[in-house]
Formats: structure tokens, C-alpha cells, sequence
């Protein structure tokens, strides 16, 4: 009967993890189809912004104005026929990035948004298979790899080749490497922060708060290298500093095209608190005020959890990068820090109501939702496009994140300073 049993067990493994598999490849699939396929054939335009400004600024004129940008895109390659708006004519990554981009301002735009596909995808699936690697167990490995290859923002954020997937994909390569390879952390930590300051910033913030000395000092060196270096190219350049500052406000000022406080449908595509909260108190004031009340809040949460223990795990990791994602302007494909909860929740399994309850959150992350949502508002019920209903049903992502971060810092491992000793 033994035998039988052990018979019977091994059957029902085999034939999970042929299900695994088949979800995994299905996931693959998809993945190439909505992220690398969607960016090398419709030109991912968010990249041109970043490509013509660092081809200015390596040819040692102004990077920033709009003036002859679209003109002298199409003269580095891009076709004719793709045209773009004012707001992706107006750049705003400022000169540490700039600095980072001469390998792919060297080459026609044809070539250089492939590559920068190409490698954005190869660096997120080797960031999938080390994480996998912290988690017992193939069916748990092949259960995050489908996860990650099904997850909707990266989509979002290749497809369009923003320089965000990248900055997230370095960052999360430096906090693995935390520890075991503190100069390759330092370095990619810097160039997550050069290439998207508001998701290198929350992994800067764990090397200084959890005492990471070199990876920090390594950081700091890279990044003030390459400022140093920045402002030599531009020193001499006239009217840049203006011309930028005239950039942001044209896109995140009061009244911006890009700015949060507006009632159109498209701020959905926002995950910071301030998109919900304005469209439910139509009042800046109130806005800052929740929105930096809950961040503050949520983070002293963090602090007074982790800090004094000083362990640097994926609880407190994951928590304090989704934070990281509330108080300032991030867009939706900006939610890769998601994908560190959901590490931390497979690793805690059946023992944890609240992991269990974060991989049920983080399923709304596996469709583009609220691209969905607006598209179908006009079949919804009349009630729930009211301004309260709207701004919690179409911002499920924000609140989806703020229950994630709850969860995590609510769960028994996330232990009190009092329980340091045990720990």
C-alpha cells in the first residue's frame, strides 16, 4: 500500500508540474507578444525622448529642447510615419541619464531601441531565475517565473521601451547581490538611480539604512562620477537649466499634461496615492496632506518593524520599495517592486493568512486593468463611475499596492524591536 501510495504521489507532482509548465510557456508567450514584440514593430516611442536628448547632449549641445527634436529623430533612423506628441518631445531625464545612454546614441534608432529591448528582456528573465532561486522547491520556481512573465506592467513598460523597466531591473539585480558582490551592488544601484532616480531611490535608502557601507560608498562614487562628469559636458552649454526647468513644468507643473491633479480617465495610469485622493476631494491641500500622511505613516510602520533588527529581508524589502511607490509620480509600469512581495509571500506559503491574501491582490497585476476599465466605462453601472466608487474601482493598483504593504509589515516575520533577541 505504501508503494501505491508513493505511486500516487509522485503521478499528481509529475502532472502539477506538466500544468506548471504549460502555464509557464503560455506566460512566455504572451510575454514576448506584449512586451519585446510590441516595442521592436511599433517603435517603443518612450524611448526616443532619452535617445535624442543623450544625442545632444554626447554631440555637446542642448539636450532638452523641443525644437528639431521629431526633426532629428527621423534623421537618426526613426520611420516617418511615427510621429510623436508634444509631452515625448519634451524631455525631462536629466543629465545622469544622459550620461548612461552614449552606448545606444552611437547607434541608428532602429538598432538601439532592439537593443535596448533585447537586453531589458534577457535581464529580466536571469532576475526571474535568481529569484526563483530563493524559493524551496521547483513548483514554487516555476509558479514565480509565470507570475513574472505574465505580469502586466513589465509589458506595459517594454513595449513602449521605457527606461523604467531598466531602472527597475537594476535595482532589483543590486539587492540580490547585497552582501555577496557589494561592488557590483554599489555600481547597479547607481545606475538604476541615473537611469530612474524614483526606483533607484528606495534601494539606495535600503543600503544606507541597513549599514551596507561599501555597497554605499560604491554607489555614491559611480553616481558622483557621473554627475561630475555631466556638468563638465554642460558647463559651457547656454540656456539647458532653463530650458529642462521649462520641460517639467510643461509636463508635471499644476496644470501639467502628465500632472495627477486632473479628473480625466488617463491619470489611471498613475499608481501614486494623490491620483485617488484627488479625484475623491478635488482639493490639493487635502490631497498632500493624505497621500503624505499615509506615506509617513506607513513608513515609520517600516522603520519602527525593521530598522532596529537591522535584517535585511524580503519583507523589508519588498515593503519599503512598494512605499517607495506612493508619495511621488510613478506610472504603472513602474509596479515591478510588486513582484518582490510576491517572492515574499510564495516563501511563506500556507503558514500566513496575509501571504496568502497578498497572491490574491496580486492577481489584478496580471491584466492591463484599468486600460480595460476605460475602455468599457460607459457599460459600467452608473454608480460606480460616482466619484468615490471610480477612484477606488479604477485605481485598484494603488490601493491594491497600499494592502500589500499592510499585509507584509502585519505579518508575524515582520517582528517588533521587543522580539529582536528571538530573532
Amino acid at each position: 500500500m505504501d508503494g501505491i501510495a508513493m505511486l500516487s504521489t509522485e503521478v499528481h507532482r509529475s502532472r502539477r508540474q506538466m500544468f506548471l509548465w504549460l502555464v509557464t510557456a503560455c506566460a512566455a508567450l504572451f510575454f514576448c507578444f506584449r512586451g519585446p514584440y510590441r516595442a521592436i514593430y511599433h517603435m517603443g516611442t518612450d524611448f526616443a525622448s532619452p535617445y535624442v536628448a543623450g544625442w545632444r547632449f554626447w554631440h555637446g549641445v542642448n539636450p532638452y529642447p523641443q525644437e528639431g527634436f521629431l526633426n532629428l529623430w527621423h534623421t537618426l533612423g526613426a520611420p516617418l510615419s511615427v510621429q510623436l506628441n508634444q509631452s515625448d518631445s519634451s524631455p525631462v531625464y536629466p543629465p545622469l541619464t544622459l550620461v548612461w545612454m552614449a552606448p545606444f546614441c552611437a547607434l541608428p534608432w532602429h538598432v538601439a531601441v532592439v537593443l535596448y529591448t533585447v537586453l531589458c528582456a534577457t535581464l529580466y528573465i536571469a532576475l526571474l531565475l535568481r529569484l526563483g532561486r530563493l524559493l524551496p522547491g521547483k513548483d514554487l520556481r516555476l509558479l514565480l517565473l509565470a507570475y513574472g512573465l505574465a505580469f502586466s506592467p513589465i509589458h506595459a513598460g517594454m513595449a513602449t521601451a521605457n527606461l523604467s523597466i531598466l531602472g527597475f531591473i537594476l535595482a532589483a539585480h543590486a539587492l540580490l547581490s547585497i552582501r555577496s558582490s557589494p561592488a557590483i551592488a554599489g555600481i547597479l544601484v547607481a545606475l538604476a538611480l541615473c537611469f530612474k532616480p524614483t526606483i533607484g531611490a528606495p534601494a539606495a535608502a535600503l543600503l544606507l539604512f541597513f549599514c551596507c557601507w561599501t555597497e554605499l560608498a560604491w554607489c555614491i562614487s559611480v553616481t558622483g562620477a557621473a554627475a561630475i562628469f555631466s556638468y563638465w559636458k554642460l558647463h559651457a552649454v547656454p540656456g539647458w537649466k532653463e530650458v529642462y526647468s521649462s520641460n517639467v513644468h510643461y509636463l508635471f507643473g499644476p496644470h501639467g499634461v502628465a500632472s495627477y491633479y486632473t479628473l480625466a480617465d488617463s491619470r489611471f495610469d498613475l499608481l501614486n496615492l494623490e491620483v485617488p485622493l484627488y479625484g475623491m476631494t478635488r482639493s490639493f491641500l487635502l490631497t498632500n496632506l493624505f497621500a503624505y500622511g499615509i506615506t509617513a505613516i506607513l513608513f515609520a510602520w517600516w522603520a519602527w518593524k525593521f530598522i532596529p533588527l537591522q535584517r535585511l529581508d524580503w519583507a523589508a524589502i519588498s515593503s519599503l520599495c512598494l512605499i517607495a511607490l506612493l508619495p511621488v509620480y510613478q506610472r504603472n509600469y513602474c509596479a515591478g517592486f510588486v513582484i518582490f512581495a510576491v517572492l515574499w509571500a510564495l516563501a511563506k506559503g500556507k503558514e500566513s493568512g496575509q501571504a496568502r491574501l497578498l497572491l490574491l491582490l496580486s492577481v489584478c497585476f496580471l491584466v492591463p486593468g484599468e486600460a480595460l476599465l476605460r475602455s468599457y466605462s460607459s457599460h459600467l453601472p452608473a454608480f460606480l463611475l460616482a466619484p468615490l466608487w471610480k477612484n477606488l474601482l479604477f485605481a485598484y493598483d494603488t490601493w491594491a499596492i497600499v494592502g500589500m504593504i499592510v499585509l507584509v509589515l502585519a505579518s508575524r516575520d515582520s517582528a517588533p524591536p521587543s522580539a529582536a533577541a528571538t530573532k
